[in-house]
Formats: structure tokens, sequence, C-alpha cells
């Protein structure tokens, strides 16, 4: 099925209800709702900015992130003896932050003409569409991988620490001079 402006208004409105259909959509499905979440995310970024230059680095590596994190999610899943695949884990990162990214638009364009009102609706909505997002990952993965909670939550937290790791290490060896630097400190 297609995207449609139908579908994208359920996200926002019933979650929950849409959530638990979306094992019947097409991976293309995703693919395209994970480019249009990045496509509204880096356009609030270049008009929070105001200047779009950064945009496009913002919806390339979304995107590829988002499409790695979902590989990576799906090992850790399959580790612990999920059912699901690829395609689960990429929905369970799509659907349910429809409604952060929209949130993140919106908020960068109120902001332009009334900054503080923009801070109360920017914590009212992004705190409504995060929970809707954290947990809907969550139920998506859970009902998908068919396995229980704590495995997802322990699966999503090896994921992290994995990231964090990978990150301190690939810095410490692509520039050893930093860590040098930090270390003639102590």
């Amino acid at each position: 099925m297609a995207i449609t402006i139908e579908m994208l208004k359920k996200l926002l409105i019933e979650p929950h209800n849409f959530l638990s259909k979306i094992e019947k959509e097409k991976i293309e499905t995703a693919l395209v709702l994970a480019c249009l979440n990045w496509i509204l995310v880096s356009i609030a970024i270049g008009v929070a900015l105001e200047n779009f230059k950064y945009s496009l680095a913002a919806l390339v590596l979304g995107i590829i992130f988002q499409i790695v994190i979902s590989f990576f999610i799906t090992v850790t899943l399959k580790m612990f003896g999920g059912k699901g695949n690829y395609k689960n884990a990429l929905d369970a990162s799509t659907y349910p932050y429809f409604g952060v990214a929209l949130t993140t638009i919106v908020v960068s364009l109120i902001s332009k003409t009334m900054p503080y009102v923009s801070g109360i609706i920017g914590l009212i909505l992004f705190m409504l569409y995060f929970t809707i997002g954290f947990s809907g990952n969550i139920k998506v993965l859970k009902e998908s991988f068919k396995c229980d909670l704590i495995t997802v939550i322990v699966s999503k937290a090896i994921v992290a620490t994995a990231f964090i790791i990978s990150i301190y290490l690939a810095a410490l060896f692509a520039y050893p001079s930093i860590f040098r630097t930090l270390f003639s400190f102590f």
C-alpha cells in the first residue's frame, strides 16, 4: 500500500490501532516513510538554522543511520530467538516516529514567528510524539519478533551500547592525536 494522507493521519491520531496493522505493508512503504520523515527533519534543521547547507547531510545520514540501526536491531533480536526479519525492525524504526518528524518541522516553522510559543508547543508535541515513538517502536518489535518486552529493551540497550563503544573506538583509531592530548591532562 502506498503512503496516503489517511495513513499519516492514523499515525498521528490513532497510532495504537495502526501500528498493529503495519505487518501487511511492504518494505518499500517503510523506506518511503523513512525518507519522508528525514525530509521533514532536514527541512526543519534548515529552517531552524536559517541555512539549508546541512539539510542534505542530515537527510542522507539520517536515512543511512536508520537503515543500519534497523539491521543491528534485527541481528540482536534474532540472537535472542526473535522470529521477525529486517522489514519488521525497519517498520519499528519508521512508522512510530512520523509524529516526531512532523512536530520537528511544525515547531521550527512556528519558532520563526513566535519563539516562546513554539517552546511550549514543542514541549507538548515532542513529549507526546516521542512517547508514541518509543512505545510504538517497542510494541512493533515485540509483536513482530514475537518476544517479550524485556528482550526488546535489552536488545535496544545492547545496540545502543555497541554504537557508543564503536564511536569511541573508531574515533580513537581515526584521530589518535585527540586522545593523546586528552590523556595528557591526567
